[in-house]
């Protein structure tokens, strides 16, 4: 285990602490259900709300592990304020996972959120560095990580440390902006945005089989930037401007080709020490 410590970590949490509500309230169903998530969402054709986009994605994250009904372990890094947790035992019953976050309050908001979702005896939440994980060799059947990499500043670690506590034969999915030239995103205070290929040099360096790589991008960007401009023309909420101009910038890269959604399926070989 790594005994690395990020000195962006309170800026990180202080970010989230800023930003929550507004997602909270971006993400709402039309009947005011909260998704408990903070992640950007899937948007096929046929999806009109962010509510929506995040059930989907969930149920992609699912999808695309294999094996999936022999699964009974799972940890989320960078587990947010549960939802997708959530989401999965609600829907496998057999399953226990454990969320691990850099943040105290988020992890708070987690264990309230399962408590009242009646999964709590199911989710256990740590509090912990996704490069410097807190937990024994093979403690895991898979893990996820979504929306939280770029995050990370040395990815490296986050990797090795990823395949560290997977069981032999494990499989980890990262879905994550990527970005092929992280000097064109305007807001990249507390972020390393890494291109796709980045992603896939650390996960073969820590001993992974890249076993499929999506671009859910198309997917993502241009309908999340108009579901943030719908929402702020009708409601004026303090950080409303700061996502729309995020995601504008994000839209327009996407369009050059500059900037991808990558969701990436590892596998951890069977005669893995």
């Amino acid at each position: 285990m790594n005994t690395y410590l990020s000195p962006v970590e309170p800026e990180i949490s202080h970010f989230y602490e800023h930003i929550r509500d507004y997602w909270e309230l971006l993400s709402r169903s039309p009947n005011g259900k909260r998704s408990n998530m903070l992640n950007f969402g899937y948007w096929p054709a046929t999806v009109e709300h962010l509510f929506d986009a995040q059930q989907r994605f969930v149920h992609e994250i699912w999808e695309t592990l294999p094996g999936r009904e022999k699964l009974r372990s799972g940890l989320e890094i960078g587990c947010g304020i549960g939802g997708i947790c959530i989401n999965l035992l609600r829907n496998t019953r057999s399953l226990s996972m454990t969320g691990l976050d850099i943040s105290p309050q988020q992890l708070a908001l987690a264990q309230q959120n399962a408590a009242s979702a009646g999964v709590g005896s199911r989710l256990a939440l740590r509090k912990g560095s996704s490069m410097d994980l807190p937990f024994d060799d093979h403690a895991f059947d898979f893990t996820l990580c979504i929306e939280s990499t770029f995050h990370y500043e040395d990815k490296a670690s986050f990797f090795a440390e990823n395949f560290r506590v997977l069981v032999p034969g494990g499989y980890a999915v990262v879905a994550d902006i990527t970005c092929e030239d992280a000097e064109k995103v305007k807001y990249r205070r507390g972020n390393h945005f890494e291109a796709r290929q980045s992603y896939i040099d650390c996960a073969q360096g820590a001993g992974f089989v890249v076993e499929s790589v999506k671009d859910l991008g198309p997917y993502v960007y241009r309908p999340l930037h108009a579901w943030i401009t719908a929402f702020n023309r009708r409601q004026r909420v303090p950080s409303g401007k700061y996502w729309s101009v995020v995601l504008h910038n994000y839209e327009q890269l996407a369009s050059l080709g500059l900037m991808g959604y990558h969701l990436f399926l590892l596998h951890k070989p069977s005669t893995a020490p």
